[in-house]
C-alpha cells in the first residue's frame, strides 16, 4: 500500500510538472507491481470516458458485450505498451529502469484519468461554453504530452527526444487497439 501512495503521490507532483516527483516513485518490482492498482481508476475511467463519448453507437448494441471489449481493450493497451517498450529497452538502453517506468506510467495514467473525466463531464453537461469546453479540451490533451513526455525521461533517465518518441508509441498502440476493438464491435459495411 506505502509503494501505491508515493507512487500516486509522485504522479501528482509530476502531474504539476515538477520532475522531482519520480523521485517518490520506487525503482523495484515490487512499486511495479503495487502500480498495477492503478488500472483500478484508468479502466473504469475509460470506460465513463467511452460511454460518453460513443453513447448513441452504445445504446443501439449490446451495453454489456461493448464494455466488456472496451475495457479489455484498454488493459490490452497498457500492458501491451509496457511489453513493446520492454522489448526496445532489452535491446538498447537494458532493462534497470524498467520497473520504475512502469510503475510511474501506470501512475501516470491515472492521474490523467482522474482529471480527464471530471473535465469532459464539465463540457459534457454543458456547463461551459462549447468554445471553452474546445479549448480546454486542447489545453488538456497538450498537458497529457508533456506530463507524459517528463514522466517518460524522469523514469528512463533518456532525452527529450527518445521521451517524445515513447509518447508517440504510447498513441500509436492505444489508437491500434482501439481501432481493433471498433472493428470488433462496429465491423465496416461491406461493399
Amino acid at each position: 500500500m506505502r509503494d501505491a501512495l508515493y507512487g500516486l503521490y509522485g504522479a501528482l507532483r509530476m502531474a504539476r510538472m515538477d520532475g522531482s516527483g519520480i523521485d517518490y516513485i520506487g525503482r523495484d518490482a515490487r512499486s511495479a507491481w503495487a502500480s498495477l492498482w492503478a488500472l483500478a481508476v484508468i479502466v473504469p475511467g475509460q470506460m465513463v470516458l467511452i460511454l460518453i463519448a460513443d453513447w448513441p453507437r452504445i445504446a443501439e448494441g449490446t451495453m454489456l458485450g461493448v464494455i466488456a471489449l472496451r475495457a479489455l481493450a484498454v488493459v490490452i493497451s497498457v500492458v501491451g505498451y509496457l511489453l513493446i517498450v520492454e522489448s526496445l529497452l532489452r535491446l538498447t538502453l537494458g532493462t534497470q529502469h524498467f520497473a520504475r517506468f512502469m510503475a510511474t506510467m501506470n501512475w501516470v495514467g491515472a492521474v490523467q484519468v482522474g482529471i480527464g473525466v471530471p473535465l469532459l463531464l464539465l463540457t459534457q453537461v454543458q456547463a461551459v461554453p462549447i468554445p471553452a469546453a474546445q479549448f480546454i479540451g486542447i489545453v488538456v490533451s497538450l498537458w497529457s504530452l508533456f506530463f507524459q513526455g517528463l514522466a517518460a525521461r524522469r523514469s528512463l533517465e533518456v532525452g527529450r527526444l527518445a521521451a517524445a518518441g515513447l509518447v508517440v508509441l504510447d498513441i500509436f498502440t492505444s489508437q491500434f487497439v482501439d481501432a481493433l476493438a471498433e472493428a470488433t464491435l462496429w465491423p465496416p459495411a461491406a461493399g
